[in-house]
């Protein structure tokens, strides 16, 4: 079933990836393996603005990133929230992110790969899903392919050390939307 789009509105408004309420998406059951050493911290740690909205990321003692978004519906503030793990390799930098909806952790990550600029900037590129759908169908990917009218849901099932091989092989380059990033500023650098 594709996942209802709620969620993945909360999760692309959260790091301001806002997408067509059809949009497509990749997710994996479980996030990438936790990378991340005081450097990125420092990097990432902060607030973010995007064009007319504000995206707070902190981290707690465990590692695990917290993203906030403060919005204004139905006559009162809302706070949207998502969970952000990092993976770094040489090289290449994802974030697994999930969201908190109704006060409830969904059960799967949305995957982005990432990157911060010479500059400061947060830089997002999104999955080709595509690309990551063609590969599930060739069998180099476990996972599955869910088409909608509108939108492709794939679903990574794979053990989270061969989806990373995978978006690690020079191979497989094509898998994320590096032509048409979403670029964050940090509101106070």
């Amino acid at each position: 079933m594709i996942r209802n789009k709620k969620p993945l509105f909360l999760a692309c408004t959260v790091l301001l990836v806002w997408l067509l309420s059809g949009c497509s998406s990749v997710v994996t059951l479980q996030p990438l393996p936790q990378t991340i050493d005081q450097q990125e911290y420092d990097l990432l740690e902060g607030d973010w603005i995007a064009e007319d909205s504000v995206v707070s990321l902190r981290f707690a003692r465990d590692g695990i990133g917290r993203i906030a978004t403060l919005d204004w519906r139905d006559d009162q503030f809302r706070i949207d929230e998502a969970e952000l793990r990092i993976c770094k390799v040489p090289g290449k930098s994802y974030f697994t992110i999930r969201v908190r909806e109704k006060g409830k952790w969904e059960d799967w990550y949305y995957v982005v790969r990432y990157c911060v600029t010479s500059r400061g900037d947060l830089v997002i590129w999104l999955p080709v899903v595509d690309a990551f759908s063609a590969a599930v169908v060739e069998g180099k990917l476990e996972g599955t392919v869910e088409k909608g009218k509108w939108s492709t849901q794939v679903t990574l099932a794979g053990a989270p050390s061969d989806i990373l091989a995978f978006l690690n092989d020079l191979r497989n380059e094509n898998l994320f939307e590096l032509e048409d990033p979403i670029v964050l500023r940090r509101l106070f650098p």
